[in-house]
């Protein structure tokens, strides 16, 4: 059991917030999410004015469905290409598409025009957050930031859900819907310019697989789903989630006419405690920043996620409906926390933004049918008995998946030794967290007992060693060059620079041995800018010194 500490955590929250990309990167996160919002119940509110509840219904699906649809595809993107850049392209869209609909609200076009404008807005606004996921862990030089960092943006996230919708509702009394989507038109190219200056002070995403392989559809996600039971379970367990979080806006009206008995702002109140909640949840998962097993937190979360919400249909009064609505709040970041960390240690790069694509999609359709579900449940269980049947759906999804819920820590650590000798090499210390573990992951010990030749001088290289325990000899045409020993490396000059062995390296003692095979070598270290320099860096020096061995060599022959 690890002991509880605020130290780790706390420190990896400060580096997060002191990384100047990240700042924008996260400011430009909260812009989106609040347009998201505020759009959201601007459509809802005009197709209401509209039509009527059947108008807003239909107006629901139209933003959930055809963005559900697009953004697996989409996401495709960026896992080709930069991701902040991207991630640029998709806020943009946001606000030419924001743009094109204020102008069809100005010239007083059809209503199904107008519909089409936030068709496409919203189809916009599915692209942005798997990007934005997939670029995180680039940011992180440890597995604590890239907690830290979700838990920042879950926090984001949650405040959206408090803030775009008070925004809304005033500009929507004060000038009307086409005012909303100016405004936040205007701030969608705020986000694009946030997000374009911190491109250039962003980490380097290193795609360790990226250069040996880029799939061009959005199907390798799907290969990725059936090939690693871990993935799709994690998106399970979220796709589940939304399913309860569609059914917890339309159940809060239930819970406050039907159960509670009050007037027409108790929905407002019922969905604002579970917003309130929902930035505790973020703010308390930066505990988790640290902790390299979340499989007990995931599982944690998936109960107090759902107990609550199936207590809350039983409550009496509105300070206890409240107070177990803000729970599962808590338990819904909780949740969101620990199983994106857990996909963005799990899932290889080249296909990561994909995979959140098909969680956004996934996220969407979830939404639309716990709207559609809610009728369903309270006609044939009743107003409470529908709120116990919603909430226990995550606990019982837990439940049967225990057994798989449990390997998922073992089947996200990386072997710990290749790591830590993996993080002290210099040129590695430049790479992402999430990157050094699926690279350990890559590694191979090897043994050579003591007299045995590791590489001989003249041979084509194939691997990348960093001694563990032991010590090895190394010779230049016969001339001895000082020792290696543990954490030391050797053989990037034939990978890096495509020569022979420049120098044989043979056991000096018993020895133990990680290798790393050539082309995942070359892979990780030309993904990063700062990681190739060093490794050039190293290159050169012992070169050089392999040329001040052969000089004197030449010298001792000619005498």
């Amino acid at each position: 059991m690890q002991a509880l500490s605020l130290r780790e955590p706390l420190l990896a929250l400060r580096t997060v917030l002191a990384a100047r990309a990240l700042r924008r990167s996260l400011l430009a996160f909260l812009l989106f999410n609040t347009a998201e919002w505020a759009v959201w119940v601007a459509a809802l509110v005009y197709a209401y004015d509209y039509g009527g509840t059947n108008a807003a219904a239909a107006a629901a699906l139209l933003q959930l469905l055809p963005a559900a649809a697009i953004a697996p595809l989409a996401a495709s993107l960026g896992d080709r290409l930069p991701r902040q850049r991207v991630l640029g392209w998709t806020y943009s869209a946001q606000a030419v598409a924001m743009a094109l609909t204020v102008l069809l609200f100005v010239v007083d076009a059809p209503p199904l025009l107008i519909f089409g404008g936030v068709v496409l807005v919203s189809v916009s606004f599915g692209l942005s957050r798997p990007v934005y996921l997939a670029s995180l862990p680039s940011f992180a030089a440890t597995p604590s930031q890239l907690t830290a960092a979700n838990s920042v943006s879950t926090m984001v996230e949650s405040l959206a859900v408090l803030t775009g919708p008070a925004v809304a509702a005033a500009m929507m009394e004060l000038a009307g819907p086409a005012h909303v989507f100016g405004m936040f038109a205007l701030g969608q190219v705020l986000s694009w310019l946030l997000v374009r200056r911190s491109a250039g002070a962003q980490p380097d995403a290193v795609l360790a697989s990226r250069t040996r392989s880029r799939p061009s559809d959005w199907m390798a996600a799907v290969a990725v789903l059936r090939t690693q039971s871990e993935t799709s379970l994690l998106l399970g367990y979220l796709g589940v989630a939304y399913l309860l979080v569609g059914m917890a806006d339309i159940l809060a009206v239930v819970l406050a006419f039907e159960i509670l008995s009050l007037g027409p702002s108790g929905p407002g109140v019922l969905i604002s405690a579970m917003g309130l909640g929902g930035i505790i949840g973020a703010a308390a998962s930066i505990l988790l920043a640290g902790r390299r097993r979340l499989g007990l937190a995931l599982a944690g979360a998936l109960l107090v996620a759902g107990v609550p919400f199936a207590l809350a249909g039983l409550a009496s009064h509105l300070i206890a409906a409240m107070a177990l609505l803000a729970a599962a709040g808590i338990g819904k970041s909780l949740l969101d926390v620990a199983a994106r960390t857990l996909l963005q240690r799990t899932v290889e790069q080249d296909v990561l933004s994909r995979v959140f694509g098909l969680q956004e999609g996934l996220m969407l359709l979830a939404l639309a049918a716990g709207a559609l579900f809610v009728p369903v449940l309270v006609s044939l269980l009743g107003p409470r008995g529908a709120f116990v049947a919603a909430g226990l759906l995550l606990p019982l999804v837990g439940a049967l998946t225990w057994r798989r819920l449990r390997s998922i820590d073992a089947e996200a650590q990386p072997p710990p030794r290749s790591l830590v000798l993996l993080r002290r090499v210099p040129m590695f210390s430049y790479l992402p967290a999430n990157v050094l573990e699926q690279v350990a992951g890559l590694m191979l010990p090897e043994d050579y007992a003591a007299g045995t030749t590791v590489i001989r001088q003249g041979d084509h290289g194939q691997r990348f060693y960093i001694v563990e325990s032991g010590a090895v000899d190394v010779t230049v045409d016969g001339r001895p060059r000082p020792a290696l020993g543990p954490g030391d490396s050797f053989g990037e000059i034939a990978l890096m620079r495509d020569l022979p062995r420049t120098a044989s390296v043979m056991a000096a003692t018993d020895v133990r041995l990680w290798s790393l095979d050539r082309d995942t070598f070359i892979a990780t270290i030309t993904g990063s800018r700062r990681a190739e320099a060093a490794a050039a860096r190293v290159a050169d020096t012992r070169l050089a010194a392999t040329d001040g061995t052969a000089a004197d060599t030449d010298r001792d022959r000619r005498r």
